[in-house]
């Protein structure tokens, strides 16, 4: 389980008699002798005992005898005390896996003392700490490694069995199990020839591998590699660690990813037969947007000037124009550069400036010398695929205000890519947390001029600016799922050497944004670079939450009092769903709460959308507010129910999601994806949630610390203004058991609201602890139904997932070969009368007619609207 410096704080504050107990039996392998130690600590908290127990003169003067005794010794049987120890300690998710298939106090310490967040945060403040014990144990593990395999002398071998599944963009899948540890997490291993390549544990859950009968389920993998740049067809072989037992469905070939590999095989096949048979379809389509492309220049390496040049003399379409601005660089070598290819073609304008002013202000040059329909920004060291103009004018024919496309990072190399940006459809919020987007970026020319161009008083983030001015005044964004440009990236660049600048320039027009627009919101720094937070107003409104739940008062109570705990009780108003609860424990318990929570009495077969409909009607004045919670939800720090308060109260907010943490911090919620395995699944399930150095993990393209919209959000924990919840028609109750949250959540985009996700409410979830026992949770009948329905997103793609990325296995990977179909489809985004309904009701977003397409919208099991809408 990862554990942060926040999670610390967090399980600092409080130290009780078994805790204290458990941190002897830790770092002595023996209790407190008296109850005084016990009581002197009890006012200290964990964090503060754990470092006074390592440096205490106990523990410096342990003698090498008595220390190898406890080393060599076994732990208790009881698997309890190490789920202990694993929660408590600050350990990144590594550590606590291997902690819980621990054996000895040996392996116990060694993996406890190597682990990096334990290393920092305790080791490093013990003064007394020499080292000394550290060097005793490793001495004592390198004697231990150089005895005999017992096992291996009785003949007793390592049995596993598994299957390396897939192998994509340098992530490993599959699962493995070993007979042997039936409970335990086995690790593999991958190699090309003798060399390893990638390791880890197979400790993500798998219902399919349970199914089967191999154990607990805890067997899946998904582990990166650090593969060769040049690994086409590159054999890469999976083994239990340690071992040359090699799992089924190995070998794997190792290649370059399908819309990687597509990029720069297209740029080879373009011979000049191949581009007389394009010229002639091009010149079929009619009338074309001419697209300017503006490149402002300073001191640009020769070399990677004429690439960049060059790439736009090699444009399929020929409607463009190209105006180069010298901002008075020192080195000559740019304007003359820039002058000879303007005397070889009549579509380059070469400027220069007689003194040096800023991109800002060289660009705005190239804005005012335009003549295109449209202008592009090329920056002088980049590249454009031959295909982008192309592109661009198609996109510009649909009259869009502002446009953009994916793009391929490379390092100083243009051939050697880093990273593939494949975005999603507009994201309004997403780009307020990140500016998800930067190359290709394609402006109405006269909606530019309009805004004055880019501010020249902003030397670092005007780009951000420009695009924020741009989206005010725009109806129409559109994303082009393809990558027609590459950026590269060097040590020179200003975002790498200028960070802190870049921080506050672009909160700086953020919050002049916020401002524009009349929302009453802040921009802050977040928790990591180029990430921001935009704190919205709360205003403490009462919030009605329904939990249903049929006994299992052990998830209940938690859930119930970690509500309490972090929320003022005077906002909310919690209503029990009880179906048929016959656990007198639970009774008892529920029967407590009275003048806590309410309770709805659910009788009859299990169906989530009428228990929560009945509950509903049956309330009789509903405040402004609903969320929907899971009774396996436990609330983790205080401040999640603020944030997700303030952004439903936002007008042009449909639903909002929070992320939702497994037990071991794996993310088992982030969003969903419309399509992922076939109809629907979660965004980033198992991924961690911290990083092994104790930071939080970003995620692809910052999507893990970002407020960024989804097509669906989960149940589990969401929230939404009442009103929306009456105008939908409530839950579709044909979907008894599965999808209807997510089908709820479709009905509300399909008028034009956007559904978010936040990640600034986590909390932990325990995966419907209620319902998987009894197979509930198996619902055949529910996917058939959602996949009809929904037909249309299936085929077209979720608009916020990009084509580029695989819908089967792991999410957020390009995808093995060629891009889906939907890659040819432009995704429509929301225009500023979507941001805020204050500013304009006339206009809802583009998607509602994509999302409108489906035949039930808002039917009830008994085909029409219910009453209460």
């Amino acid at each position: 389980m990862f554990i942060s410096r926040k999670d610390v704080n967090r399980h600092r504050n409080s130290a009780d008699k078994s805790d204290i107990i458990n941190l002897y039996y830790l770092f002595f392998a023996r209790v407190p002798e008296t109850d005084e130690a016990v009581r002197q600590k009890m006012r200290l908290s964990k964090n503060r005992i754990i470092i006074d127990l390592l440096g205490s003169q106990e523990f410096f003067n342990f003698n090498e005898q008595e220390l190898t005794r406890i080393i060599r010794s076994e732990l208790p049987v009881d698997i309890e005390y190490r789920i202990w120890t694993a929660k408590y300690l600050p350990l990144t998710s590594d550590t606590v896996f291997e902690i819980v298939s621990s054996t000895t106090w040996g392996e116990l310490y060694t993996k406890i003392f190597a682990d990096p967040v334990f290393k920092s945060l305790v080791v490093g403040k013990v003064r007394k700490f020499n080292g000394r014990f550290l060097e005793i144990l490793h001495s004592i593990n390198q004697s231990k490694a150089a005895e005999p395999n017992q096992s291996a002398q009785s003949g007793q071998q390592l049995q596993p069995t598994g299957s390396f599944d897939g192998l994509s963009a340098g992530i490993a899948t599959g699962w493995i199990w070993n007979s042997q540890s039936p409970e335990e997490p086995a690790k593999v291993e991958f190699r090309i020839g003798p060399v390893v390549v990638g390791s880890g544990e197979a400790s993500l859950f798998r219902h399919d591998v349970m199914a089967a009968g191999f154990g607990n389920g805890l067997a899946g993998f998904r582990i990166p590699l650090t593969l060769p740049r040049d690994s086409n067809d590159v054999e890469v072989r999976a083994y239990a660690a340690g071992t040359n037992y090699e799992l089924s469905n190995s070998p794997r070939l190792s290649s370059t990813p399908g819309p990687i590999k597509l990029l720069f095989d297209r740029s080879k096949k373009l011979d000049t037969v191949r581009r007389i048979k394009i010229s002639h379809r091009i010149a079929k389509l009619g009338v074309r947007p001419k697209i300017s492309l503006i490149m402002p220049m300073y001191n640009t390496k020769p070399e990677w000037l004429v690439q960049a040049l060059e790439s736009v003399r090699n444009q399929l379409s020929d409607n463009w124009e190209l105006i180069c601005i010298d901002d008075a660089s020192s080195d000559k070598n740019v304007s003359l550069i820039a002058q000879a290819y303007a005397k070889a073609d009549s579509r380059i304008k070469a400027i220069r400036l007689n003194t040096n002013r800023g991109i800002a202000a060289a660009t705005n040059t190239g804005i005012a010398n335009a003549t295109g329909d449209y202008i592009a920004f090329l920056d002088h060291d980049d590249f454009l695929e031959p295909n982008a103009v192309l592109e661009l004018a198609q996109a510009a024919r649909d009259g869009a205000d502002l446009i953009y496309s994916d793009e391929l990072i490379t390092d100083a190399d243009i051939e050697n890519p880093i990273l593939l940006c494949a975005r999603p459809a507009f994201c309004y919020d997403y780009y307020l947390s990140h500016p998800y987007f930067v190359h290709l970026v394609c402006v109405r020319r006269d909606l530019a001029l309009s805004i004055g161009g880019w501010d020249e008083t902003m030397s670092i983030s005007a780009d951000v600016d420009f695009i924020l001015r741009t989206i005010e005044k725009s109806r129409t964004v559109l994303h082009i799922p393809k990558t027609l440009y590459r950026w590269r990236t060097h040590g020179a660049s200003a975002g790498h050497s200028k960070q802190n600048d870049v921080t506050q320039a672009t909160i700086g027009a953020l919050n002049r944004h916020l401002g524009r627009i009349r929302t009453n919101a802040e921009a802050v720094p977040g928790p990591c670079f180029n990430v921001h937070r935009i704190q919205y107003e709360d205003q403490p409104k009462k919030v009605l939450i329904f939990i249903p739940t049929k006994n299992r008062v052990d998830v209940l109570r938690p859930c119930i009092e970690s509500i309490f705990a972090t929320v003022n009780p005077n906002e909310v108003d919690i209503c029990i769903i009880d179906h048929m609860s016959d656990d007198e424990d639970t009774k008892r318990y529920i029967a407590s709460l009275t003048g806590r929570a309410r309770v709805f009495q659910w009788d009859g077969p299990f169906n989530y959308g009428a228990m929560h409909n009945a509950a509903f009607q049956a309330t009789a004045e509903a405040p402004e507010l609903i969320l929907f919670m899971n009774n396996d939800i436990e609330t983790i720090s205080a401040g999640w129910f603020e944030e997700m308060r303030s952004q439903a109260l936002r007008p042009d907010i449909g639903i909002v999601g929070s992320k939702l943490l497994y037990h071991n911090d794996t993310i088992q919620h982030n969003g969903v994806i419309i399509g992922m395995g076939g109809s629907a699944d979660h965004a980033f399930k198992f991924h961690p949630h911290m990083t092994a150095t104790g930071d939080i993990n970003e995620g692809y393209l910052e999507s893990l610390v970002s407020t960024r919209q989804y097509s669906a959000v989960t149940a589990a924990c969401m929230m939404m203004r009442t009103e929306l919840f009456r105008k939908v028609g409530g839950f579709d109750e044909r979907l008894a058991i599965g999808f209807n949250d997510t089908d709820l959540c479709l009905k509300v985009g399909a008028l034009g609201y956007r559904n978010i996700n936040t990640p600034y409410a986590v909390l932990h979830h325990y995966e419907s602890a209620t319902r998987i026992k009894d197979k509930q949770m198996d619902h055949p009948e529910d996917s058939a139904l959602f996949i009809k329905k929904w037909d249309h997103i299936l085929k077209n793609g979720d608009p916020f997932y990009n084509p580029q990325l695989s819908i089967s296995g792991s999410d957020h990977v390009l995808v093995g070969g060629l891009p889906r179909k939907s890659m040819n489809r432009l995704q429509k985004g929301l225009g500023t009368e979507s941001i805020d309904r204050s500013m304009s009701k006339t206009l809802f977003s583009p998607l509602k007619r994509f999302f409108l397409k489906s035949p039930a919208l808002g039917q009830t099991a008994r085909g029409k609207e219910p009453e209460h809408s």
